[in-house]
């Protein structure tokens, strides 16, 4: 009996390459930029950078963001489902955009419905990377049973953590998912936050200085996972003030912290400002192979 082919799918803001670390089966789903709500570009590195996005980052433009729509949501289906006999589908969470709750209703109609699975979690940004992986990992140890992937996410929400530090309040607050949790503090935009994105997004810590905030999340992120994790910060390399970051990793080297660095999607600062910047931290015990040997 033929063994059922698995592929998966990730969006644009899992900041995935196709054919990262030799990935055959995982897709990337754009989502897309919006500039003063009439220029629409997909969220790719090829468009971002022939349109110049970099500098259209950094101007007062308004910039929103926009998911997938049904049917280019579709449209990725079908082609899919030309390789593989099912998806599994890691989309953007719902306290962040849509995309997950449309991603639920296309799959639950015919041609879809039993054919592509939508993995419920609240994670973000570039843990979905890893995760993607890990499930690839699973597939190619012949797992197949689709509610064993669930349960990994499920896994995975307990035993990560993603912090971001956005750079402009007021503009996060405009537009997204987000802005509800934003809003309160806007009384302090003169104040950095710290916020603690997952299922009930939550604030770490507000001050005038990012040593203190990465002192504060640091200790979260000890006091939530205790051991055994691994590291990730992330940004915007070519747009982001490398003073930031740079007094982000004195501080983890300072405090013997181990981490790696990788690009941030766009879409976060796009929302958040150029110089938003994140860590993540996932336990070692759930990481795929591939992490470790990225080397």
């Amino acid at each position: 009996m033929r063994k059922m082919k698995i592929g998966i799918l990730v969006d644009s803001s899992a900041c995935f390459k196709i054919g990262e670390y030799n990935s055959k089966i995982i897709d990337v789903l754009p989502l897309h930029l919006i500039v003063d709500n009439e220029n629409d570009f997909l969220d790719t590195e090829e468009i971002i950078e022939a349109n110049n996005l970099s500098e259209e980052l950094k101007s007062e433009k308004k910039k929103s963001t926009s998911q997938a729509s049904p049917g280019e949501l579709m449209v990725k289906y079908d082609k899919m489902l030309e390789n593989y006999d099912h998806i599994i589908h890691i989309s953007m969470p719902e306290n962040l955009s849509s995309m997950m709750q449309t991603a639920f209703l296309v799959s639950s109609e015919q041609p879809y419905e039993g054919k592509v699975t939508v993995i419920k979690h609240s994670m973000a940004s570039n843990a979905l990377k890893y995760l993607a992986l890990k499930f690839e990992q699973m597939i190619n140890d012949g797992i197949t049973d689709i509610e064993v992937f669930q349960k990994e996410a499920e896994e995975w929400e307990n035993n990560s953590f993603l912090a971001l530090i956005p750079s402009n309040l007021q503009t996060l607050a405009r537009g997204g998912r987000a802005k509800m949790v934003i809003l309160k503090f806007l009384k302090m935009v003169k104040a950095k936050v710290a916020i603690q994105w997952g299922r009930k997004p939550k604030k770490i810590g507000i001050s005038r200085t990012y040593n203190s905030l990465f002192e504060k999340t640091v200790t979260t992120i000890n006091k939530e996972l205790d051991s055994d994790f691994e590291v990730i910060l992330i940004a915007r390399k070519k747009e982001v003030n490398p003073k930031i970051v740079n007094t982000l990793k004195n501080y983890l080297k300072d405090n013997s912290m181990n981490y790696i660095e990788e690009e941030m999607s766009l879409l976060f600062p796009w929302h958040a400002g150029e110089d938003t910047i994140g860590l993540i931290a996932i336990k070692k015990f759930l990481l795929p192979k591939v992490f470790s040997d990225r080397n």
